[in-house]
């Protein structure tokens, strides 16, 4: 069956809960810390401004340099206030999302026996994206959500086939710093993070 590509063992979800959540905390992190260092800039400028301000009033600033001064610094203003939006609406709870996927992904690897045609039938709408056929033969696409997930779920056979879970998961734990630090975030946030998770997993695969 198709979705079994996606099906995720006990031990293999609680792995990828684990990164996961691992990504959360250090997206939060780089949120909270851009967050802080915009304010600082906001009011830095701010109080630059009312400086400028009072100089020109007094004569001691150029009316024209005023001008020139005072427009650079709200052009500044109004791009700190964007980027502080952004990190503002951001998507920082990813991992809700994400631990909706691993359920589908969870139950997709369920015996066919202990799976209704219904059940079945919600997994392949939920997964998949498009069908073609071809030649009478059909060809799946998976969500790229999904598609994320059969590439863990690839590296982690192939991993634990030559090591053993034990080991696999120990080396997966033990790259986490190395894999994060690389990886550029964005203000915007993130919808699901196995993205991450898959550069993570790769960093030192021989395939990579």
């Amino acid at each position: 069956m198709h979705i079994k590509r996606i099906g995720l063992t006990p031990e293999l979800y609680e792995l990828v809960r684990i990164s996961l959540k691992e990504c959360l905390g250090d997206e939060q992190e780089y949120h909270k810390n851009e967050t802080e260092r915009i304010n600082n800039e906001i009011e830095q400028c701010k109080d630059v401004l009312k400086k400028m301000y009072l100089d020109q009033v007094n004569n001691v600033l150029d009316y024209n340099l005023w001008i020139n001064l005072k427009n650079e610094h709200e052009t500044k203003l109004n791009r700190l206030h964007a980027e502080l939006q952004k990190h503002a609406l951001c998507n920082t709870k990813f991992l809700d999302n994400g631990l909706k996927i691993l359920d589908v992904c969870k139950k997709a690897s369920l015996p066919a026996s202990e799976l209704t045609a219904i059940e079945v039938a919600q997994i392949v709408r939920e997964t998949f994206s498009k069908a073609t056929i071809t030649n009478r033969r059909v060809k799946l696409e998976f969500k790229p959500q999904y598609a994320y997930i059969e590439e863990l779920v690839k590296l982690a056979k192939k991993g634990i086939a030559e090591m053993g879970m034990a080991k696999f998961k120990q080396i997966i734990i033990s790259r986490k710093n190395e894999c994060l630090e690389s990886i550029k975030k964005e203000p915007e946030g993130s919808d699901f993070d196995c993205s991450i998770c898959f550069k993570w997993w790769r960093i030192g695969d021989s395939n990579s």
